[in-house]
């Protein structure tokens, strides 16, 4: 992986979080962790091969995507994945929609710590989760630099 230059953004934080399964209201467990499933493999069909994608925990993952080569392709990938989690779901004998609220930074920094921009990141999905679907925010830090 090479570095980008300089000014560019360099590292790309975005949670997700799975926030209605419509046709499914009170989904039994089994079938909570199967879509679940569905929605990472969908969101994992959006990703480079060396972008990372983790679990938070309950319906929350979080992408980290490091070396990009433009802020645009950042917003890019939050439309992909908005639209990749749009399309229906088969589940059993069912076909399920889901929808999810993303929130995002970017940072230019090489210095900024991945844990303050997740909580950055974070506070943009509440943003997204009370307003919109998606919210892209640039680091604090990057801003200052």
């Amino acid at each position: 992986v090479t570095p980008t230059a300089p000014g560019s953004p360099s590292l790309y934080v975005c949670p997700l979080k799975l926030m209605r399964v419509p046709s499914m209201s009170r989904p039994r467990p089994s079938s909570r962790d199967a879509i679940l499933r569905v929605f990472a493999d969908a969101v994992r069909g959006q990703l480079r091969s060396d972008d990372i994608l983790a679990r938070q925990g309950g319906d929350e993952f979080a992408i980290i995507q490091r070396y990009l080569g433009h802020v645009d392709e950042a917003q890019l990938l939050s439309h992909r994945l908005a639209g990749a989690v749009k399309q229906p779901f088969r589940i059993g004998e069912h076909d399920i929609r889901i929808s999810a609220c993303i929130g995002t930074v970017t940072s230019t920094s090489r210095t900024d710590d991945l844990e303050r921009l997740l909580a950055e990141a974070d506070e943009a999905l509440y943003v997204a989760k009370r307003g919109g679907h998606i919210v892209t925010r640039r680091s604090q830090n990057s801003m200052a630099a």
